[in-house]
Formats: structure tokens, C-alpha cells, sequence
């Protein structure tokens, strides 16, 4: 649906024009969204949308506004479009299945119905849908989710990540949620889509720790997995905020120790940092780049408003990584015990 084929806006620009971010526009969308008319899936695809289809208009005019008047971030820009689309879109199916058990969604069928979203607006998928499997599993996390399913577990685990451009470790909280009556797909939450950037490699992980954990989970395949990352330790206010972009597997680790709690209805040790990632067949931990950062990370950070040390375990993967965390530490190897896996 190319751009100059859309009909004119519904909506006066003079609505939108502090709206710069695509969150702060889904908010509103979502307020309001009870009272859009979309008829039919084709009102997407089709040149000539009906007159009541106006959730399509107000996607492609925040596109526009943003292109226009925010040049110089146009990647991001793109970027936010994208996934605003997706999530409309989502939030648009969710309600169409209003009437379908939670556990009625048909993910093959979501497969092949599932459009593009390209710059050039939004168009039918005509290849092989099983190789868009991350995707489709975002969209149907992304619409279990717009109908409100409550999870029934939730865990808030500490995750040690490395800055490239800063050169320095950090700490995030990953939270992990079960959703009931699913079919044991595991995708991101919608909460972070605008502010936190996941590359392949971070997604990819997370499902190899689900798959890990899940494997030795029979109950894992009446359950869907959900997550978000967070900048900032479990313990801090910090842990509301997103990070620019994620990258790498080295949190996979951390992700497999936690759903395997979760799905065996066990809370995780808040007082262990996991530094090791799921191995690419999901049977096995591997040794992460950057363990003496990250241990610096957890010695600065990890420290609650008491000022007791949060942590008192980082477990790692070899004799390599050991060596490398213990030096990190330095004087504090009195009170952060570092535990190897071989």
C-alpha cells in the first residue's frame, strides 16, 4: 500500500503534533480502540479502504510525520513504524478473536495471513511461511497478549550484558511470564517493542532457553512463554527503564535458569547471576564473551539501598571464565562466590 495511494486522514494533525514516539501514539490508539470499525482484513491491503477504516490513516500519518520532521533519526524512525504497524495489526486481530477461547488461536493459519511490513506500506506474504518463525511467533504473543490473558508465573531475573559503545558491563532485568492455554511459543512482550531494539541474536537466545527449559518440561506445551528486558537490577526503580538496543546470546543462560523455575512453579535465587548462554542445539551452556566487565557491572550495581550486596553467586561456564570473574572481583571474592560448570 504505497503511501500516495492512502486516502486522506482521518484524524486533524493538530491531534498528534506532540506525538513523536510510536508508544505514546499506541496509548491513545488503545484507549480508543473499542471504537474503531475495521470491516474486514483486506481494509490492510486494498487501495481503497472504507470510509470507517481508520486505524490504517493514523499508522502511515505517524510514518509520515515522524519521516518528515525527524530526518535525522529516519532508521529508528523506520524502525518504530515497522513495529507500530505489526502492533496495530495485532491489536486489530485480538479483537476480531474476541469470541475464540485463548487457547483456539490458529497458529498456522496466523502464518500465512500475517502481511509485510516494508516501508512501502503493507502487503500480503507470498513465501514459505515457516521461515518467518520469529516472527510469526511476536504476532502471536503480541495478540495473546492484547487479549489480556493474565500469566499465571512470573519471574524478575538478573542478567549481566556488555555495552559495545561504552566499553562497560551492565545489569538488566529480564522478566519471564507463562501465559495459559498455549502451545509452547515464547516471544517478547508488546510493553518494550518501542523503547528497547532486540536483535536476531538476543531473540534467537531466548527461545533456545525456552526450548532448553521447556524440553525438560512435559507441562511446557499447554504454556506460552512471554518476556521483556529492562535496564537495571530486579531491586532497582531503574529496572523500569529500556535499553536502546539488545544484542548477543549471553543471556540465554540466565533466561534457561529462569524459565525452568517458572515452568516447574519455583522461584529462582534472586542472589545468582548466571554469565553463560544456551548452546545453538539448546541441550547445553556455553561461555560468554566479556565476563570480567560484566563481573564489574555486578559488583557496582548490585548493590540494594541498604547497601548490602544483592548477589553472593555468578556462575559461570570454564576454567577461562572463572579465572576472568575472579579477578574482576578482586577483594570482593570474600562476599561474591564464583561457581564453574563444566
Amino acid at each position: 500500500m504505497p503511501l500516495d495511494l492512502l486516502p486522506p486522514l482521518a484524524y486533524a494533525p493538530a491531534e498528534w503534533a506532540n506525538i513523536t514516539r510510536g508508544d505514546a501514539l499506541l496509548r491513545h490508539l488503545l484507549a480508543e480502540g473499542k471504537s474503531w470499525e475495521i470491516s474486514s482484513h483486506s481494509d490492510w491491503l486494498e487501495r481503497s479502504a472504507s470510509p470507517t477504516s481508520r486505524l490504517p490513516w493514523v499508522a502511515q500519518f505517524w510514518k509520515r510525520y515522524i519521516e518528515t520532521r525527524f530526518r535525522h533519526v529516519a532508521q529508528d524512525a523506520n524502525e518504530r513504524w515497522r513495529v507500530l504497524a505489526q502492533m496495530l495489526w495485532c491489536f486489530d486481530e485480538a479483537r476480531r478473536s474476541e469470541q475464540l477461547a485463548p487457547s483456539s488461536l490458529d497458529r498456522v493459519a496466523l502464518a500465512r495471513r500475517l502481511p509485510v511490513f516494508g516501508l512501502a506500506g503493507i502487503a500480503p506474504y507470498t513465501g514459505d511461511p515457516s521461515s518467518r518463525s520469529a516472527e510469526v511467533a511476536r504476532a502471536y504473543t503480541w495478540i495473546r497478549s492484547f487479549r489480556q490473558i493474565e500469566p499465571t508465573a512470573r519471574a524478575r531475573v538478573p542478567i549481566a550484558l556488555y555495552d559495545t559503545e561504552e566499553k562497560c558491563g551492565f545489569l538488566a532485568t529480564l522478566t519471564l511470564e507463562l501465559l495459559p492455554g498455549g502451545i509452547g511459543e515464547v516471544a517478547d512482550h508488546p510493553c518494550s517493542a518501542f523503547d528497547t531494539e532486540l536483535h536476531d541474536l538476543f531473540v534467537d537466545s531466548i527461545a533456545r532457553a525456552w526450548r532448553m527449559a521447556s524440553e525438560a518440561t512435559p507441562e511446557a506445551t499447554l504454556m506460552d512463554g512471554r518476556w521483556h528486558v529492562r535496564r537495571g537490577a530486579p531491586f532497582t526503580s531503574a529496572s523500569s527503564r529500556g535499553l536502546r538496543l539488545v544484542d548477543g546470546a549471553s543471556a540465554s543462560g540466565a533466561a534457561a535458569n529462569g524459565w525452568c523455575h517458572v515452568l516447574r512453579s519455583q522461584v529462582p535465587d534472586a542472589e545468582i547471576v548466571v554469565l553463560a548462554q544456551v548452546a545453538a542445539d539448546a541441550r547445553s551452556l556455553e561461555p560468554v564473551n566479556h565476563v570480567g566487565p560484566k563481573v564489574e557491572a555486578i559488583v557496582r550495581e548490585g548493590v540494594r539501598p541498604d547497601g548490602h550486596p544483592a548477589f553472593d553467586t555468578i556462575v559461570v561456564i570454564g576454567d577461562a571464565a572463572r579465572r576472568e570473574a575472579e579477578d574482576a572481583l578482586g577483594s570482593n571474592a570474600n562476599r561474591i562466590r564464583v561457581v564453574q560448570l563444566d
